[in-house]
């Protein structure tokens, strides 16, 4: 079984009704649930399945899938062994936006849990608000990738030869930046980001 991660664009208040009202988040997994037996139904019946001709999960959000899923989570690590290498004023704007998605504390990233007032759904990486999301884009610009990348070339960041899924600074790059794809994708039309993970 792999791991899978789902960004969902969304409007911010549908989204924490829903979740508010639920107590969890198995209202987007049981619409998930309802996809796949569409996909199983058409199976059995020797039709064809249009993913693309389906409707959104929810009517409110749009859903992004993150390829190699796993690598979503191994970024955390391969930061924990970064930040050592790093001078203070490469790390710190750094630190600043991964602990943005990869809070020390789940919950300081959980704007759902926060503002449904229910607790937290482990299937939620993180959870930004609008203005959570506009922060985060900020973050993300005011780190000083060129001169990262500069040091990466001088070949003095850590390598993780046994991480497959992030296993240098390149790998853990990537998997960001494509998080700031979701992020400016909300921040243009005012919504939230919800990211969530199925193992």
């Amino acid at each position: 079984m792999g791991t899978d991660v789902f960004a969902l664009i969304t409007d911010w208040e549908p989204m924490v009704d829903a979740f508010r009202t639920a107590g969890d988040f198995e209202f987007y997994w049981d619409a998930n649930a309802r996809q796949n037996d569409r996909f199983l139904a058409a199976q059995a019946a020797g039709t064809s399945f249009d993913l693309d001709a389906e409707p959104e999960l929810l009517p409110y959000a749009r859903e992004h899938h993150i390829f190699g899923g796993f690598g979503f989570v191994a970024v955390e690590w391969y930061f924990d062994k970064l930040r050592a290498s790093l001078p203070p004023h490469l790390r710190e704007p750094l630190e600043t936006f991964v602990r943005t998605l990869y809070a020390e504390d789940p919950r300081d990233c959980d704007d759902l849990a926060a503002d449904g007032a229910t607790g937290r759904d482990s299937s939620v990486l993180y959870a930004l608000r609008p203005a959570s999301v506009r922060r985060a884009v900020e973050r993300f610009e005011a780190v000083p990738w060129d001169e990262l990348r500069e040091l990466d070339r001088r070949e003095t960041l850590p390598e993780l030869d046994e991480e497959r899924y992030v296993p240098c600074f390149g790998a853990f790059e990537a998997v960001l930046r494509q998080q700031r794809a979701w992020l400016g994708d909300a921040a243009e039309c005012g919504r939230g980001v919800v990211a969530v993970i199925s193992q």
